[in-house]
């Protein structure tokens, strides 16, 4: 039986791993690198609705409560709804009649 030299056999085996492990690291690196440059335009869109909210015009929309007085904006133009909870309604409401308090109650200097 021959003698296995264990030192040379892990000193190959050694470097084996390492250039193993450089070429895994390069192409997983480009592999990453492509993903992120193909998906960017699809990430980048994506985002972009979120900072850029549609806009609803007060001629475009009828305002509601219901019966549970919750808070319905209809959309004129196509007939679909929005429902928002009592709260929410009260709060715009306020905002609403402090605005038209503050029009109509100016402020004169003496």
């Amino acid at each position: 039986m021959k003698n296995i030299d264990f030192k040379t056999l892990f000193a190959k085996l050694k470097v084996f791993v390492k250039h193993f492990l450089f070429y895994v690291i390069f192409v997983l690196s480009l592999t990453v690198g492509f993903s992120v440059g193909y998906y960017y335009n699809t990430l980048k869109s994506y985002n972009k609705n979120i900072y850029n909210p549609d806009v609803i015009m007060k001629k475009d929309i009828t305002l509601a409560i219901d019966e549970s007085n919750n808070m319905i904006v209809i959309n004129k133009k196509d007939g679909t709804y929005v429902v928002y909870q009592d709260s929410i309604g009260y709060t715009i409401f306020n905002f609403y009649a402090k605005n038209i308090w503050g029009e109509h109650n100016t402020i004169t200097k003496k």
